[in-house]
């Protein structure tokens, strides 16, 4: 037996197509116009530091001088900036007026601080001038041959050539000694002399 092969026939086979690639065409640009500008007009050139940057740096000194306030270099500065900032224009009027604010805080903030420390640092010479004289009249009395068992001086106030106090020594029976005590410079030098209380 005999097999037939059939091979199919190209009026038998499928009806042959073109195949069609279509590529996207790109639509054409229209001219961009450009209107000239009008006569007289020139652009604006940037500033190196505007009112913006001006403005941003008072804050920037404001908060320096509340929080690291030692000099008043960032105060003053930050007060200046802001008003710089205000006077060139608008633009960060907002950072420019905090600035100024934070800054003259800043100064208040520095007054107080003297307004506390001055008296604390008088005070602090003072004692260490009453503790230098208390030592060295008991030093004194006791290479003299007089043996004090303590020296109370008051504080002297201020402290300057020819100021006068009078402090008390205990001798070793009891008894006061009074001690006159003449300042002879600003810096604590002094003179004593010892007498009955």
């Amino acid at each position: 037996m005999r097999i037939a092969r059939v091979v199919p026939t190209p009026s038998a086979a499928l009806p042959a197509r073109p195949i069609q690639v279509r590529k996207p065409v790109p639509e054409p640009i229209p001219p961009l116009l450009i209107a000239p500008p009008p006569p007289g007009w020139t652009p604006d050139r940037p500033a190196a530091m505007g009112p913006t940057g001006m403005a941003t740096a008072s804050l920037v000194l404001g908060i320096v001088a509340l929080v690291l306030n030692v000099l008043l270099i960032p105060t003053v500065l930050a007060v200046v900036f802001g008003a710089v900032a205000l006077a060139k224009g608008t633009a960060g009027r907002t950072r420019s007026i905090v600035g100024i604010v934070l800054g003259a805080l800043g100064v208040v903030a520095l007054g107080v601080q003297a307004a506390i420390a001055i008296p604390v640092l008088i005070g602090v010479q003072q004692a260490a001038v009453v503790r230098s004289m208390e030592a060295s009249i008991t030093n004194g009395l006791a290479q003299q041959g007089t043996a004090v068992t303590g020296v109370d001086c008051p504080a002297p106030g201020v402290v300057r050539a020819g100021a006068t106090t009078v402090c008390t020594a205990t001798g070793a029976s009891g008894t006061a000694l009074r001690v006159d005590v003449t300042f002879t410079d600003t810096a604590g030098g002094f003179t004593y002399r010892v007498g009955a209380a």
